[in-house]
Order: structure tokens, then C-alpha cells, then sequence
């Protein structure tokens, strides 16, 4: 399941990167948004003296091209509802303090390098995904807040898709995953992001949160909803840190594989939760868990049951206590042993 939702992003990527090629560029360019013109982001400077994008704050300046470099949002602008129907590339992305939201209808595909987000206003800036969208952060991007402010909303509609590539990091955003897919991948991060994987009705498309190459969780707080899927099972982590999550609430799916996942606050599985867990050739999956571990729903195991794999095997471990156990488990042999701080799978003996 877990190469197979890899192999998707992959092809899913090949797409959305042909479309921004297909973009048209312009020259390096700030600007600040004031939507003089509409609600439109690819309206710039119309030959008339009339655009969306100016030199300087609302309601001043002289009109501009749209930006390629950074875009400026402050108060005073005309237009605060902003659509995105064209694929659009930013490297910078400010919001200054102000009264209004600023919010963003991403109805094709946004990429944001280098810079990112940073949010200077209590009333962070809302982004909605659509279906067949997609919103990416590529190169070092990261989204930034001031003090304790969230950096970013973010809005995921059925069919749509939030990318992190390269070393980008999620910050401290939050996000809403109505049925669409997220995607870390090569050395990217999640940061201090708080993720929900929403419910979705039975047989609906599953909200996806998934993870591959070296990325890692970092410190967020994931909530895997039923009909999710959280997938750590494509990934290695960085290159001596491995891989993390902050805290981790089960009660959808869970893939960790033949991954060594270190929970660094609380892990809860409630009762409609499924954990995944694998054994591959050198290696099985693990968690281990900083504080306390709280157990339900269903284990799944596979790999482990063959003459050589003989023993005894900690899947997981709780710093903290480990309260309750699983309330089915799907192990195709062995058995479980239940202590204060572990769960061991036992073959053979």
C-alpha cells in the first residue's frame, strides 16, 4: 500500500511540474498586493495603469507585474479573497499585521521556494486546496509565524494535494485534510505543524498524509482520523536523527513498516485504529514513545513469521506508561507480551 501511494505522488508530481513549466516567467519582481483590478493573482499591470500589484503598500505605488520573487500582503487592500487559476511561483510570501484575513482559493497549482510564509499578523493567512490542485513548497521554503501565531491555514478539499520537497519545513501551520493527500519528501519536514487527517465517510477517498525519501515528522502533532492513512513507511529520516513525530492520534491507519519511528511526546490508538508494523530483511518496525502510550484497535504484523525471525521482538516502547493493549491483532502466528512500558511479539518460544 505504502509504494503504491509513493509511486502515485510520483506520477502526480511529473504532472504538476510539466504544467509550471508550461508557466509563463517574468522578470525578478516584488511586489504588493492590493486587487485593484479583481480578485484575481495573475493580473498584473494591464497596459492601462490598472493591476493587482503595486510598489508599495495599499493604496500607493506604481503598478506592477505579478511578482516572481516576493509578494507583500498588508492591510488596505481592495481585494482580500484571492484565486489562484493558473499555476503561480513565488519564493516569498509576507503577511504584515491586519484586521482582515487574507485567504487564497488555490483552483490550479501554487509553488512557494525559498523564502515561504512569514506571518506577522495574529489572523493567519487561509488557504483552500481544491480538487486537481495542488499547493507546493520547494527548495529551503518554510513557513514562519511571529511569536506563538500560527504561520498558516491550510485547506485540503477532496482531490487536492500539499507538497513539501527538498529541505522546505512545514513550520508551525496547521492543517485540514478533507479527503485530499499530503506528501513529504527527500529531506523535507514537518516541523512543529499540527496535521488532521479528517474523518471521511466509509468507501470515501481516504485522507492521505504520507512520507518518503529522508523526510521526517519532526516535533507535529498528527491526528489520523478514521479513513486515514499516516504512512512513515517510505522513509529513513535525515541522515543520523531518523525518523519522528511529535504526537501521534490513531484512529484510522497507521504505516510504520520496517521504519524505527520515535514519538517524542504521546501515542494514542483508539478503537477504530489499525498499526501497521513490518519486518524486512535487516530490520522491523518500531515506536518508541517519549511520554505515555495508550493502545486499541487492531495490530497488523507481517514479515516476522519465518524459522530465522525466531524470538523475541520490542515493536513498541513507552517512556511514560503504557496503558491498555490491542483489541484485536492480526498476527498470523507468535503472541504478544504485554509489560509496563512495552509490547513485545514473541515467535517460537
Amino acid at each position: 500500500m505504502a509504494r503504491l501511494l509513493h509511486r502515485a505522488a510520483l506520477i502526480a508530481c511529473a504532472a504538476i511540474l510539466l504544467a509550471l513549466g508550461a508557466a509563463s516567467t517574468a522578470f525578478a519582481l516584488d511586489a504588493f498586493w492590493q486587487g485593484r483590478r479583481d480578485a484575481f493573482w495573475q493580473h498584473g499591470n494591464n497596459g492601462l495603469g490598472v493591476s493587482n500589484w503595486y510598489s508599495k503598500p495599499p493604496l500607493r505605488g506604481q503598478p506592477l507585474e505579478v511578482p516572481n520573487r516576493a509578494a507583500i500582503f498588508a492591510e488596505g487592500a481592495r481585494e482580500y479573497d484571492i484565486v489562484i487559476r493558473e499555476p503561480e511561483s513565488i519564493s516569498l510570501m509576507v503577511f504584515r499585521k491586519n484586521p482582515e484575513r487574507y485567504t487564497f482559493a488555490v483552483r490550479w497549482s501554487l509553488t512557494i521556494r525559498n523564502g515561504g510564509i512569514r506571518n506577522y499578523d495574529p489572523s493567519p493567512p487561509l488557504f483552500t486546496i481544491f480538487k486537481n490542485s495542488a499547493m507546493l513548497f520547494r527548495d529551503n521554503a518554510e513557513l514562519v509565524a511571529d511569536g506563538d501565531w500560527k504561520s498558516a491555514l491550510i485547506k485540503i478539499r477532496r482531490g487536492g494535494q500539499l507538497w513539501f520537497q527538498e529541505h522546505s519545513r512545514g513550520g508551525n501551520a496547521a492543517v485540514e485534510n478533507y479527503g485530499g493527500d499530503i506528501f513529504f519528501l527527500a529531506m523535507a519536514s514537518a516541523g512543529r505543524m499540527t496535521i488532521n487527517n479528517n474523518p471521511q465517510p466509509d468507501g470515501g477517498k481516504p485522507s492521505i498524509t504520507d512520507f518518503g525519501g529522508r523526510s521526517t515528522g519532526g516535533n507535529a502533532h498528527f491526528s489520523n482520523g478514521r479513513n486515514g492513512i499516516l504512512s512513515f513507511a517510505d522513509t529513513r529520516g535525515p541522515v543520523g536523527e531518523g525518523v519522528s513525530a511529535g504526537r501521534i492520534d490513531n484512529d484510522g491507519r497507521l504505516q510504520v513498516g520496517n521504519t524505527a519511528l520515535n514519538v517524542r511526546d504521546s501515542f494514542t490508538q483508539g478503537s477504530r485504529g489499525t498499526l501497521w508494523i513490518t519486518h524486512g530483511e535487516t530490520r522491523h518496525g518500531s515506536i518508541h514513545v517519549k511520554n505515555d502510550m495508550r493502545l486499541g484497535g487492531t495490530l497488523l504484523t507481517t514479515g516476522f513469521f519465518m524459522p530465522d525471525l525466531v524470538g523475541r521482538h520490542t515493536i513498541l516502547r513507552a517512556e511514560g506508561r503504557r496503558i491498555g493493549k490491542f483489541d484485536n491483532e492480526t498476527l498470523n502466528g507468535g503472541r504478544l507480551e504485554y509489560g509496563p512500558k512495552t509490547v513485545v511479539l514473541v515467535i517460537g518460544d
